[in-house]
């Protein structure tokens, strides 16, 4: 095993604790993995602002050149990418699922605002016919959905469901409310 010598904290340590470098006489950094992670850490807190600035303003600058590349890469590495999503999603498939059930358990109102905001703006959702298509517009945000909730005391009913008083009219917070999913399918169908 080699050893060398860091520039920076002066201590002896093994070659594998040196990132390579094929411009230096050995083949490795002066300095050792440790103390470079300290001095990028600490640069880029002193510079952070900077930094920012200059990534932005690259950014903005180099527009056209970055999504093309972009695009460029994912026409070459089109296989890559699929197997390196399959083993993302199988790997965090379970965390999700929690996630998802948690995130419906604390936000029971996001899954009608989903619903609603798909039926009138999606046009490959099955009711999309009945809503967007006639003209009927999602005026609302989850918020508002979240105001409506609390306002028709909807986690009191058995299952809930988002109505319109005017059935022509949009979704608007004057015209939505929550009832019963019985009553609401019985006043459609009256």
């Amino acid at each position: 095993m080699k050893y060398k010598d860091c520039d920076k904290c002066h201590k002896t340590k093994k070659i594998t604790e040196f990132h390579k470098n094929k411009i230096s006489k050995d083949g490795h950094c002066y300095y050792c993995i440790n103390c470079v992670k300290k001095y990028t850490k600490k640069h880029y807190q002193l510079n952070k602002l900077k930094i920012n600035k200059a990534t932005k303003k690259y950014r903005e600058e180099n527009k056209e050149y970055l999504v093309n590349l972009s695009k460029e890469y994912r026409i070459k590495n089109k296989e890559i990418i699929k197997i390196k999503k399959k083993k993302y999603y199988k790997k965090h498939k379970k965390k999700a699922k929690n996630y998802n059930k948690e995130y419906k358990k604390l936000n029971p109102w996001y899954s009608h605002y989903s619903g609603a905001e798909q039926r009138c703006n999606n046009p490959h959702n099955a009711s999309y016919k009945r809503y967007g298509k006639r003209g009927i517009k999602m005026l609302m945000t989850s918020k508002s959905f979240k105001f409506l909730w609390f306002r028709d005391k909807a986690y009191l009913l058995k299952q809930a469901s988002i109505d319109r008083k005017n059935t022509n009219g949009h979704y608007i917070l004057e015209n939505c409310r929550f009832i019963e999913q019985i009553e609401n399918t019985r006043r459609n169908y009256v």
